[in-house]
C-alpha cells in the first residue's frame, strides 16, 4: 500500500508480533503478514514499526540456541510483510518512526538528532535482510551485526536498571542494596512518592526530556532559554510516556519490584514506545494507532485521556476479520 492511499496507521508492538509469529513457518508466517496487510489496505489502514520493536526482537537472534530464535525471526517477516510500504518506483521500504529522543527532539526544536535516521535506517534494512533469507542464512547473516544489536539491547536495559536503583532507591536510601529498601520504610517510601504524586512531576519529566534533547541537538541544556512553552508542548504530546513512567516507579516504590528481572526490565522498552501514542503523533499526517494487551500502557492512556488511541489485540485483530467479511 502507497502511504498517500491511507487514512489512518497502526502500530503494533512487540508481543503482537511475537503472538502473531509463534509457531510459524516461513511460509505461513509471510501469509500470515501478507494477510494483515491486506486486510489493513481494505480499511486503508498502514501499519509502522518502532525501531526499538526490532531492535527487541533482533536480540533474540544473535544466539542459535536462544529457545525463542525461531519465533522472533517468524515475527521478524510478519513484522516485514505487514509493514513494507511500496515506493513510487516498486521498491518495498519498511515504514519506521522515529524513535522516542528524536520525537521530543523534532516536536520541540523541528530538529532531527544527528544519526538517529540511520539507526532506523540500519533497522530497516537488517529487518529486510532477516525476513527474506531462509532460516539457515539467518544464522550466519551478519552474525557481528546481530551480536552488536544484542548487545546494544543489553546496554539499554542495564541502563534502566541502574538508573532505578541509583537515581529512585538510592537517591532516599544511599547505602540500598535492595529492591525492596523503600517499601519497607514507609518515612522514606512516602518522601520518594511525593513528587511522584504531585501535580509537578509531568512537567519536570518533559524539562528533563527538553534538556536531554537540547543535548542531543548539541545545544547547551543548561540554557535559560529552555522555555516554558517548550517544556508544555512536550508535557502535553507524551503524557502518555511519562503517565507510564510514574505508573512504573510507583511499582518500584511501593510493591518493591526487581527490575533486574526480565520483565521489568522491558519496561525500558514500553516507556520508549509510548512516546508515539498521543494526539500530537502522526505518520504521514495520519493519526497513529497502538495495538497492545499491556495493561499498564493501556491504564496510562486512559490516566492522559488519551485512551482512544490504544487498542487490543484481540479488538485489532476481530476489526480485521470483520473487514474481511
Amino acid at each position: 500500500m502507497k502511504a498517500t492511499e491511507t487514512k489512518a496507521v497502526v502500530l503494533l508492538d512487540t508481543n503482537a508480533y511475537r503472538r502473531l509469529g509463534r509457531n510459524k513457518s516461513d511460509e505461513e508466517a509471510v501469509r500470515k503478514g501478507r494477510g494483515i496487510a491486506t486486510r489493513d489496505a481494505l480499511q486503508r489502514v498502514q501499519a509502522i514499526v518502532h525501531p526499538f520493536v526490532i531492535i527487541e526482537l533482533v536480540a533474540h537472534l544473535a544466539d542459535i540456541t536462544d529457545p525463542e530464535w525461531n519465533d522472533c525471526r517468524a515475527a521478524l517477516i510478519v513484522l516485514w510483510e505487514h509493514c513494507a510500504t511500496e515506493s513510487e518506483d516498486g521498491q518495498r521500504l519498511l515504514a519506521i518512526t522515529n524513535d522516542s529522543e528524536a520525537a521530543v527532539c523534532r516536536l520541540a526544536y523541528q530538529q532531527d538528532p544527528l544519526g538517529h535516521a540511520e539507526i532506523s535506517e540500519r533497522l530497516a534494512y537488517l529487518c529486510r535482510r532477516i525476513a527474506t533469507t531462509g532460516p539457515e542464512a539467518a544464522k550466519t547473516i551478519g552474525n557481528l551485526e546481530l551480536s552488536w544489536w544484542a548487545q546494544q539491547a543489553k546496554e539499554i536495559e542495564d541502563d534502566f536498571v541502574d538508573d532505578m536503583m541509583t537515581h529512585i532507591i538510592r537517591d532516599h536510601i544511599p547505602d540500598a542494596s535492595s529492591w525492596e529498601a523503600l517499601k519497607r520504610d514507609p518515612t522514606k517510601r512516602d518522601e520518594a512518592l511525593e513528587f511522584i504524586e504531585s501535580s509537578d512531576f509531568v512537567n519536570e519529566m518533559a524539562a528533563a526530556n527538553v534538556r536531554k534533547a537540547r543535548r542531543l541537538l548539541k545545544m547547551n541544556p543548561n540554557d535559560d532559554r529552555v522555555d516554558k512553552d517548550r517544556i508544555d508542548l512536550v508535557a502535553a504530546a507524551f503524557r502518555v510516556a511519562f503517565e507510564l513512567y510514574r505508573a512504573v516507579l510507583r511499582r518500584v516504590i511501593v510493591d518493591g519490584v526487581d527490575v533486574s528481572r526480565t520483565k521489568y526490565r522491558n519496561w525500558i522498552w514500553d516507556l520508549h514506545i509510548a512516546f508515539l501514542i498521543g494526539d500530537f503523533t502522526v505518520f504521514n499526517n495520519r493519526p497513529v494507532s497502538f495495538v497492545t494487551d499491556d495493561k499498564m500502557i493501556v491504564e496510562a492512556a486512559r490516566t492522559a485521556d488519551l485512551g482512544d488511541y490504544v487498542r487490543s489485540f484481540d479488538d485489532y485483530s476481530q476489526a480485521l476479520r470483520t473487514e474481511a467479511g
